[in-house]
């Protein structure tokens, strides 16, 4: 793993509370052998032994203690002193584990790790005035060009025109859509493509290093901050930026599905990058089905008796079917994705920062909300 900058972010999902289970039914099954022949949908009264039934250990996920604190890296607990007085302490913000309740985790019965409805493609007021047009002003007429691949005076104009016009947008507060999950994504989308083309569209420096950091202007660096706070998410292009919230329907008047999904914006206006966005949506609604089957097997899990083991059989088999199928959506990006085509003009605008290359300076933004980034690409964050 990359070296993280001591002032990185520090990203927690947000809690809630739900019925924490005490036992998981997971040892100690008979063999399929042993399943003697059932109706699935017998109303059989047969128990679980208890005896047989193991206790979590305390190392069990499930069993780890939840946290109570939304919206903060950090809580405040007590601990003990040898004297006997309780004292307040800090403790760093986990993930909440005494929930698997599938809305905890933004996902749908229907649509999985896709949102149920279309996500917004323009922000009210002010912020459409400002973010949505600089953003449009990137991908129309031709796009932008990646800064190494520049090679005419023309394309290192438009470059530059376009980087000024982020350098004067002014900074703009995200009161107005605070509370609006939809809107907040719909930025966090904006704000995160803008970062990606003014970071990648710069000429490399030439001459030996180290070289200055890239300096993000307060304008954009402050307001993505603050929203990623809000959604919990880090200021860094994401899968969630390029194909779970970046996607609208063939036909409006039918529901989501692998064939009613088309992508919106792309870095290279490119076939082979709305293929590749697409292809991804397509498997995470292929996914849906392998949810609900997983899902099933730990409701059977949970009950443990022997009809129970032999639904959970039946489960995987289909499961095994919709993994093939999501499979073969994957091997299809071939269809439609040139390799040349992905690596040189879409790829690159993924990358976040990497250690030996120029460190990404978010200007305006100070302690730890000062990020330097790691070297994966950001997109599969």
């Amino acid at each position: 793993m990359a070296p993280h900058h001591p002032s990185q972010f520090h990203y927690t999902p947000a809690t809630s509370s739900h019925f924490h289970p005490n036992a998981l039914f997971e040892e100690d099954w008979p063999s399929v052998a042993q399943v003697p022949s059932a109706n699935p949908n017998s109303t059989s009264n047969s128990q679980p032994d208890p005896s047989r039934v193991p206790t979590m250990p305390s190392t069990h996920f499930l069993s780890l203690a939840r946290n109570p604190t939304i919206g903060s890296s950090t809580v405040t607990s007590t601990s003990t002193t040898a004297d006997g007085l309780s004292v307040p302490v800090s403790v760093r913000r986990g993930v909440d584990t005494s929930t698997t309740s599938a809305a905890d985790f933004d996902v749908d019965a229907k649509t999985g790790f896709m949102p149920t409805r279309s996500p917004v493609v323009t922000l009210p007021g002010e912020l459409e005035e400002v973010w949505e047009r600089v953003l449009s002003a990137a991908i129309e007429g031709g796009g932008l060009t990646l800064g190494q691949y520049v090679e005419t005076q023309a394309q290192a104009e438009k470059n530059a025109q376009w980087r000024k016009i982020v350098d004067e947008m002014p900074v703009l507060s995200i009161a107005p859509i605070r509370h609006s999950e939809v809107y907040l994504r719909r930025a966090h989308h904006v704000l995160t493509f803008i970062l990606h083309f003014y970071i990648h569209s710069q000429l490399p420096l030439t001459g030996p290093g180290p070289h200055p950091p890239h300096r993000i202007p307060s304008c954009l660096a402050i307001p993505l901050t603050e929203l990623s706070k809000e959604l919990v998410m880090p200021p860094i292009l994401t899968y969630a930026d390029n194909v779970l919230y970046n996607w609208s329907l063939r036909d409006p008047t039918e529901a989501l599905s692998v064939e009613n999904v088309k992508m919106v914006n792309t870095f290279s206006n490119t076939q082979s990058e709305r293929h590749f966005y697409l292809t991804s949506a397509r498997i995470e609604l292929r996914g849906v089905e392998a949810l609900e089957l997983m899902k099933s097997c730990m409701d059977e899990a949970f009950i443990g008796d022997r009809i129970s083991l032999q639904r959970i059989v039946d489960y995987l088999r289909r499961l095994s079917t919709v993994i093939d199928d999501m499979a073969a959506l994957l091997m299809a990006v071939r269809d439609e994705c040139d390799p040349h085509e992905f690596y040189t003009q879409i790829r690159p605008w993924f990358n976040g920062w990497s250690p030996g290359a120029r460190e990404w300076l978010f200007e305006g933004v100070d302690g730890e909300d000062q990020a330097k980034f790691a070297s994966l690409p950001s997109s599969t964050r």
